[in-house]
């Protein structure tokens, strides 16, 4: 499987958002030139039918995250997972999650900066996804308590981060600048 690079995704046939983010649901066809991709603030229904005509043409249906839900100041708002979901149900085809958790995009991640994970560490704000993909990666996986997981979520998951914070502040004297 080759995962293309953001730049590739931009052409005249994709579909785009009017959100400055880097989109993150990603299903691309066999032929070239055919991908939608979109996590956004604006979902269209014209857009997501698009994206179900293309899979149901053929194309592969490929997601960076399982992340149901996003968080931002008025609130929680659906995310690429949600997204993946409806159009799974509408297809009867369930995406290929090509980033966090899974370990392949760690390990690429890794090779590319030159990194080991014995010396690595994976700092997130989501059980499901942060902390699993450093765990399953063979990382120290840090918990900062900013995002969506709260202390009382941390027992409904089998496994446990390495360490818990209040902040992203809290690691910043751990940081080896050598």
């Amino acid at each position: 499987m080759r995962l293309l690079p953001y730049e590739d995704l931009l052409d005249d046939h994709a579909i785009h958002s009017s959100h400055s983010e880097p989109e993150r649901l990603v299903a691309r066809t066999g032929h070239r030139g055919k991908r939608v991709r979109g996590e956004t603030r604006a979902y269209s229904l014209e857009a997501l039918t698009k994206a179900i005509r293309l899979i149901n043409g053929g194309a592969r249906f490929i997601c960076t995250n399982p992340d149901e839900t996003s968080p931002s100041a008025e609130g929680l708002l659906p995310a690429t997972g949600t997204v993946a979901a409806l159009i799974t149900k509408a297809t009867g085809k369930a995406p290929y999650f090509a980033g966090k958790p899974n370990p392949l995009m760690m390990r690429t991640g890794l090779n590319a900066i030159g990194a080991h994970s014995e010396s690595s560490a994976m700092i997130g704000d989501r059980m499901d996804t942060d902390v699993l993909a450093g765990l399953e990666a063979g990382m120290q996986t840090f918990l900062v308590l900013t995002g969506l997981t709260t202390m009382a979520d941390i027992d409904k998951y089998p496994f446990r981060p390495s360490t818990v914070v209040d902040s992203i502040a809290d690691l910043v004297d751990l940081v080896d600048v050598s």
